[in-house]
């Protein structure tokens, strides 16, 4: 796990790539009205321990990935990303969450909310910022859960059952005989019935079932 001096400094680096690209300007009233304007998106994309963090430049009608890139490092944190996002925020205000649950993939698009006060900033009309998990199912379900209920608090209740069957998985999988009957021992008699119902052909075995057949 990072310090905070290093999840500083990481955080500060990416700042850092996305000012050399789009630098702050007093005046980019142009953007307003400029079908074309400058685009930016970090791409964070986690592994089962390393993350790889990648950079793309150009506008709505194509992008690229930039040389600058931070590879091979301990998977980001939900931290170092909120910092990121309310860096981001803070210059490009209005913000749209979006999830693609096919492609394992977070995406947060920042657009200027144009007023006086936001003719200066960031020289870029759009911004993004994608989480791509692929590779690292259960940490990428947490983010994505995490991040929407901070900054949506949106009716994506897939986001949430998804990353709380993940919990609920994990703790079966670890957990003892004993921890399991204890488990359903504080269920409802009538939610463990609706279990057993549902499983009736793992009981059948039982000696008190076998003396109905």
């Amino acid at each position: 796990m990072r310090s905070s001096e290093e999840s500083k400094k990481l955080v500060e680096e990416i700042k850092e790539v996305i000012l050399k690209y789009c630098p702050y300007s007093e005046d980019r009233i142009d953007l307003c009205c400029c079908g074309i304007g400058p685009e930016f998106d970090v791409e964070i994309h986690l592994g089962p321990t390393k993350s790889n963090i990648y950079f793309l430049f150009g506008n709505h009608s194509a992008k690229c990935m930039i040389e600058e890139r931070i590879e091979n490092i301990e998977n980001v944190s939900v931290e170092e990303i909120e910092e990121l996002i309310d860096f981001i925020k803070n210059d490009h205000e209005a913000m749209i969450y979006k999830r693609d649950k096919h492609e394992n993939k977070a995406e947060f698009k920042f657009n200027i909310n144009w007023r006086e006060e936001a003719c200066k900033g960031i020289n870029c009309q759009k911004m993004g910022l994608k989480l791509f998990y692929g590779g690292n199912m259960e940490l990428g379900r947490k983010y994505a859960y995490l991040l929407n209920k901070k900054y949506c608090n949106s009716s994506d209740l897939a986001t949430k059952w998804d990353y709380i069957d993940s919990v609920i998985k994990d703790y079966i999988d670890g957990a003892s005989k004993e921890e399991i009957i204890e488990l359903f021992s504080s269920m409802p008699e009538k939610k463990l019935k609706e279990i057993l119902s549902a499983n009736s052909r793992e009981i059948v075995e039982n000696p008190k079932v076998k003396e109905k057949l």
